[in-house]
């Protein structure tokens, strides 16, 4: 071997194996839902900056069929806030913003309900939680999509005051889980 193609070797075969390792560890499904989460989800929900849209109030006939069985209608939901999360688990941004949804929803407790809506059929969504540690009493599917739960894009997030009105309805993954965020639905409980 001369040494000009000595000299490439040096070269190039730490790149590749640079290269190699780096997509090896890109490749991990435990760094690809981290890096997933990172580069999908925004900063806090501006709760505050927002003015709550001039939406219909949710629908007392509503039904959510959670996956533990249950139904729950929009006149349940009366009485306490609401967060309603539209979804679907094929949608990256979405499936990033159910862990923060499902920590919001522990840390909200009796204040607020907090349900995760998919757009799948239920069998969809039933294999998807399969393996998850997930209450399914948060994951519903519904059998028609009413306002103020019809978007143009997924994941929407629509929170809801004690009366079934609109508090603020939002695009986008977000961190739900910030406690200024809790504090706002707290104080919709009030």
């Amino acid at each position: 071997m001369n040494r000009g193609t000595r000299r490439r070797l040096w070269t190039w075969v730490p790149i590749f194996v640079v290269f190699g390792v780096v997509w090896v560890v890109l490749s991990l499904p435990s760094v690809q839902e981290h890096l997933q989460a990172y580069l999908i989800v925004r900063s806090v929900p501006p709760l505050q900056e927002t003015a709550p849209p001039e939406e219909p109030p949710l629908p007392e006939s509503m039904a959510f069929h959670l996956m533990d069985g249950n139904v729950v209608t929009g006149e349940s939901l009366r009485g306490t806030p609401a967060v309603i999360s539209v979804f679907t688990t094929g949608c990256p941004p979405c499936v990033a913003e159910v862990a923060m949804l499902e920590r919001l929803r522990s840390s909200v407790g009796q204040d607020a309900k907090v349900l995760l809506v998919a757009l799948d059929k239920p069998q969809t969504l039933n294999n998807w939680l399969e393996g998850r540690d997930s209450d399914r009493a948060a994951f519903a599917t519904v059998d028609r999509i009413l306002p103020p739960l019809t978007t143009k894009a997924i994941p929407m997030t629509v929170l809801l005051d004690a009366q079934g009105n609109v508090n603020r309805k939002l695009t986008g993954a977000w961190k739900w889980d910030d406690p200024s965020v809790v504090e706002h639905i707290k104080a919709l409980a009030r």
